[in-house]
């Protein structure tokens, strides 16, 4: 995501070459996940308890290639954004929402963390392999315009990609489990459960409530586009009407009513 929406803020600014390449790459990213599990976007891939698409030694050499082909191009392409001055002139100083307002209005994820506020899951409440693997620390850019939303976006993917080969090493070792889903397990009876991922936009928040028999009878899904769309308000005052999409893609926040 956060390489394709590089390649759409670049088309926003009439930088064809950035929108190319950034587009090139991320087709790289989505058909590694269509071999891994036949679909783009990786649905089917996690399931409770497990996955029907464990890796394969072959699986993990082709991941750790493409990764790191992705890494190096999407490198290059960002470097070469950072010396444009046409890239500079449209993003510096352009949709500016500062600390103050994005702590106020309770933003989450990407779109505070640009802003200067430190706000995680991954580091506030370690998860997974963020607890048993790798101890995360957030990319904080404190200029909140779209240059310091671009630059996040840039270090967050090449610190993935770190992550993403240090695992791939760490299955390559022996140490990898198979495991099946799992839909057989019991849920606490009369329960509220909340549960807490950080996403590409920011914190996801899942919440399911248990009936006396353990069956879940209500689930509320909460995108973090819901804490962030009023930032996007703010960072457009007093710009010019052609500076809207630009800030819009900055934050490419969520249209869909139900995840809200």
């Amino acid at each position: 995501m956060h390489i394709g929406d590089t390649g759409a803020l670049c088309g926003d600014i009439g930088y064809q070459l950035g929108q190319a390449a950034s587009e090139a790459i991320r087709t790289v990213a989505v058909n590694t996940m269509l071999l891994w599990c036949g679909n783009r976007f990786g649905k089917g891939l996690i399931r409770p308890g497990g996955t029907y698409y464990n890796l394969n030694n072959e699986k993990l050499e082709l991941l750790a290639s493409n990764v790191k082909n992705i890494k190096e191009r999407f490198r290059t392409v960002c470097e070469d954004m950072l010396s444009d001055p046409s890239v500079l002139g449209r993003f510096e100083d352009c949709g500016v929402v500062d600390f103050h307002q994005v702590k106020t209005i309770g933003c989450v994820g990407m779109t505070g963390r640009a802003s200067g506020l430190v706000r995680d899951v991954r580091c506030a409440l370690p998860y997974g392999m963020y607890e048993d693997y790798i101890s995360h620390q957030p990319v904080i850019m404190p200029e909140g315009d779209v240059m310091a939303r671009f630059k996040l976006r840039y270090f967050e993917a090449m610190q993935s990609c770190d992550y993403i080969l240090k695992l791939l090493d760490t299955l390559s070792e022996g140490t990898r489990e198979d495991s099946l889903p799992d839909y057989k397990t019991l849920y606490q009876p009369d329960s509220i459960g909340f549960s807490f991922t950080e996403g590409w936009r920011g914190e996801i928040c899942h919440v399911a409530v248990t009936d006396k028999d353990g069956k879940i009878i209500e689930y509320k899904i909460k995108d973090p586009s819901f804490h962030n769309w009023y930032a996007l308000s703010l960072c457009v005052r007093g710009m010019e009407i052609s500076d809207f999409p630009i800030c819009n893609k900055s934050f490419n926040l969520s249209y869909c009513g139900h995840d809200l």
